[in-house]
């Protein structure tokens, strides 16, 4: 996988498409009771170490925060840094196969709060299955923050 360019100082939204093995479309996250949670802890890349300086944290919303009920509703695909998207069935042949099911988001605010110089930041989203209560992806993503000229 190639790195990610991420401007520094600009909203961004990265979407991002994951088939596991054996599912020939992108894999559904989305659930009504976000049984599906995230969280993508990013580091500065420091030779060989995965311990280098923290630099960001992105979750999604989890089932105690989730609430469809809410006016707007608040839900999964449109809220929280990491989102799932609503997409259908793991296996759908609608034409949607294609589409991306994790966004990774930066709010201006968020991308005010990275270090402005070029920098490689990376980290494993994890997807955790709430009812299992056990990490069922760990996906490496590996990001190029572009300084912002101020």
């Amino acid at each position: 996988m190639t790195n990610i360019d991420l401007k520094r100082g600009q909203q961004t939204q990265l979407k991002l498409k994951y088939k596991p093995d054996g599912i020939s479309a992108t894999r559904n996250f989305y659930t009504n009771d976000a049984q599906y949670t995230a969280s993508l802890v990013l580091r500065k890349k420091a030779g060989g170490s995965v311990s280098g300086e923290k630099i960001d944290t992105l979750i999604s919303l989890t089932p105690a925060t989730d609430d469809p009920t809410a006016s707007p509703p608040v839900i999964q695909s449109t809220h929280g840094r990491i989102r799932f998207p609503q997409l259908g069935a793991d296996n759908r042949t609608d034409g949607t196969q294609e589409d991306p099911n994790i966004i990774l988001r930066w709010e201006t605010a968020d991308a005010n709060a990275l270090p402005n110089e070029a920098i490689t930041i990376f980290g494993d989203l994890k997807i955790t299955d709430t009812d299992a209560n056990e990490v069922i992806e760990s996906i490496r993503v590996t990001i190029d923050i572009v300084p912002e000229i101020i």
